[in-house]
């Protein structure tokens, strides 16, 4: 990214945190990049930032996905438009948000056993993050047919979040596997799969309803 996208990123971002009234810290909590990396955006230094960056810093600054990235080459940013999608299921309300924080703090946590060398550590992160998988998992796919039912146009905010979940590797076991294509399905991700396929996961998504 050159100069003058830098400068562009970086007068876009100053502009939403002070539309949204957050600082730096705020924004990073929201998901956003780290305070280091945001402090670097806005003095202008964002030359080499990746997709990761760009997408973090749709989440922390509630844009719309790829908002950030269309700033960079000349673009203009659209706030997401639902920032708080939530799925109410036996009188619960859990925001995607939350769900999305507890995936990325085990994530951290993952890192941090791999950079301390800890054994101990790394055990413990690996269970927290074989136990919460399904939890989440049903929760994501849960939420992705709510909204391809009632509001496709609404996955943008969701996908903002969920987009590293979407984005794991491919199970080894083949009921995952299908799992893992039906979510991907969901969100609008058909690559790879065949008619047949197509047809069995709409006819899942309108039993699912029932």
């Amino acid at each position: 990214m050159g100069g003058s996208a830098a400068e562009r990123l970086r007068a876009a971002v100053l502009a939403r945190r002070d539309q949204l009234k957050f600082s730096r810290r705020q924004v990073s909590l929201n998901g956003g990049p780290s305070e280091p990396t945001l402090l670097k955006i806005e003095r202008g230094q964002g030359d080499d930032l990746g997709a990761a960056t760009f997408r973090k810093l749709d989440i922390g600054l509630q844009w719309e996905a790829g908002s950030a990235a269309r700033v960079a080459v000349g673009g203009t940013p659209a706030a997401a438009a639902r920032s708080d999608v939530a799925l109410a299921s036996g009188g619960l309300s859990v925001p995607v948000a939350a769900v999305a924080e507890v995936t990325k703090l085990v994530g951290e946590l993952q890192d941090l056993a791999d950079v301390r060398e800890d054994q101990s550590l790394r055990s413990i992160s690996e269970r927290l993050a074989l136990a919460i998988r399904p939890i989440y998992g049903s929760y994501v796919t849960s939420v992705l047919e709510a909204n391809r039912r009632s509001s496709p146009g609404g996955l943008a905010a969701i996908l903002q979040l969920l987009g590293p979940f979407l984005d794991e590797p491919i199970p080894t076991d083949a009921a995952d596997v299908s799992e893992w294509q039906y979510r991907r399905w969901l969100a609008g991700q058909t690559d790879g799969l065949t008619k047949a396929q197509e047809q069995r996961f709409q006819r899942r998504l309108e039993q699912s309803d029932e």
